[in-house]
């Protein structure tokens, strides 16, 4: 099973190319039973956007606008409304302390194990990993994720050392996957990017079952969608913000040559 957009993706190549293929999930990797084909694998989707061409291999089909904040436990040491920032490094007064922001707690000193960062009424924060007791423990999305991907673009940068894209509880180490909110609810002051409209349809899980026969997991295990400095997640109507400043076209992914008629692979379906 693909875990993420990046493996989803992988599963269409191989489809294409007539290859078997193997994914790695958890630690666990899964091989498949023997080549791919065409019939196995005609679409896959995507979180961020592939090169456009008319003569390549893929076709990156627009259907959609999402946007991505950070999520919290509902109560936390981490502030609601932590700007994107400007720049990683970006330091506002002078005084050497640099700005609580979401750049700097993803990409700031990418070596240290902690940073202090201050918010614009100089009050500061330890930003740290898990079991430091720091203010802020920042977390990533598992490999392969294209919101892993799309988040690092945000910030602007590589992510810091301090940024794990796993976590431990009393039951042992877990991957940390996209759009679930387990790690907020299993690490004190955790924070991690989740897309706001997979917040929004896992709220709604109970209402898509009843009405349409759809089955959508609720993973948010209470995670809090937070403002991106003043901007909120949701509009008026509790609908995703159009105006979300870290947004995104999502994509679904498909072989050029099956959309295109006349070829040998068309797929008029």
């Amino acid at each position: 099973v693909a875990n993420g957009s990046g493996q989803g993706k992988t599963l269409l190549t191989a489809a294409i190319n007539g290859t078997s293929v193997s994914l790695t999930n958890g630690g666990t990797t899964l091989t498949s039973s023997g080549a791919l084909s065409r019939d196995d694998v005609e679409v896959a989707r995507s979180s961020s956007a592939g090169t456009w061409n008319a003569s390549g291999t893929y076709a990156y089909v627009p259907f959609a606008v999402d946007a991505v904040t950070y999520v919290t436990a509902p109560s936390t040491s981490v502030p609601n409304g932590i700007p994107l920032g400007t720049t990683v490094g970006q330091d506002t007064d002078g005084d050497g302390i640099r700005d609580l922001t979401l750049k700097n707690i993803y990409g700031y000193d990418p070596t240290a194990a902690s940073v202090t960062l201050e918010n614009a009424a100089n009050t500061t924060f330890v930003v740290g990993k898990q079991g430091t007791g720091a203010a802020i423990v920042p977390f990533k999305p598992q490999a392969g994720s294209g919101t892993l991907s799309f988040w690092q673009t945000a910030i602007g940068g590589a992510y810091a050392s301090r940024v794990a894209d796993t976590y431990t509880d009393a039951s042992g180490s877990h991957s940390v996957q996209e759009h679930d909110g387990s790690v907020t609810a299993a690490v004190p002051n955790a924070l991690v990017p989740f897309s706001i409209a997979q917040h929004i349809a896992q709220s709604k899980a109970a209402t898509l079952s009843t009405n349409y026969g759809v089955t959508v997991a609720d993973r948010r295990h209470s995670a809090v969608l937070r403002n991106i400095g003043s901007t909120a997640p949701l509009d008026v109507d509790g609908n995703l913000n159009a105006s979300f400043p870290v947004n995104r076209v999502v994509f679904n992914v498909v072989e050029n040559a099956a959309i295109t008629s006349g070829s040998a692979v068309y797929n008029s379906n």
